[in-house]
């Protein structure tokens, strides 16, 4: 199948995921800091947002620089759009 794609020169981008991630659809993240960029060199190895688990860190300095800079108020936004599903519903 990867060679199928590399002949036809579809989507080269993702002949080399596949090739370096071993086939198996595994992602792994990058710290949401902004001015860090650390990516994961195992799968789960950071720690996710307890309140809406859309930012990833890669370590606790990480996390608390960037809940300073940004995410603060998008964790509130994306806090508020929960409760108020789950209060719809």
């Amino acid at each position: 199948m990867v060679e199928w794609w590399s002949i036809t020169g579809m989507c080269s981008a993702a002949v080399a995921a596949a090739q370096e991630g071993g086939g198996d659809g595994t992602e792994l993240r990058l710290c949401s800091h902004a001015r860090c960029g650390r990516r994961e060199t195992r799968r789960h190895e950071f720690r996710r947002c307890s309140v809406c688990g859309s930012a990833s860190y890669c370590s606790r300095s990480c996390q608390a620089l960037d809940w300073k800079r940004a995410h603060r108020g998008q964790c509130a936004a994306a806090a508020a759009r929960c409760f108020a599903a789950g209060d719809a519903g």
